[in-house]
């Protein structure tokens, strides 16, 4: 979607055009409602919430999302964008890296790339993630 995360691709010319569909139309074909979804879309976080809106308020699902600010989408504006959604959704945003609530954009504004897990409000963050260091490998069993 944003060039400025493809510059090789886009240097190339090696971009082209895909279909596409939102979550919400997913879920009405499929018939169920995920417990969870990941969301890692290089910049296009916002779009891709906007289209799970429906889903959102059957306030079942939580979304992880990798946060990323290319450079046609400030990480400022693409939190603002995040947090309108989650306000009128009524979720809240966690940054996972310190385990917070993220209530305004500023606090992730420097960063290029984070981490933000959404759930409907008043779920209390996991202790379980609480837990896990930041960067910390994955287990080799469970």
């Amino acid at each position: 979607m944003y060039k400025g995360h493809a510059e090789t691709a886009a240097a190339m010319g090696l971009s082209s055009m895909v279909a596409t569909t939102t979550i919400d139309t997913l879920v009405q074909q499929i018939g169920w409602v995920p417990e969870f979804v990941k969301i890692d879309v290089e910049g296009a976080e916002s779009k891709v919430l906007q289209g799970a809106s429906q889903l959102a308020l059957a306030q079942k699902t939580w979304f992880m999302v990798e946060m990323h600010s290319p450079p046609e989408l400030p990480m400022i504006e693409n939190a603002r964008l995040i947090l309108e959604w989650a306000n009128n959704a009524r979720y809240q945003v966690w940054y996972m890296r310190d385990a917070v609530l993220l209530d305004k954009p500023e606090v992730i504004a420097s960063r290029g790339k984070c981490h933000l897990l959404f759930m409907p409000e008043g779920t209390p963050y996991p202790d379980t993630l609480r837990a896990i260091p930041q960067r910390s490998f994955l287990p080799k069993s469970v």
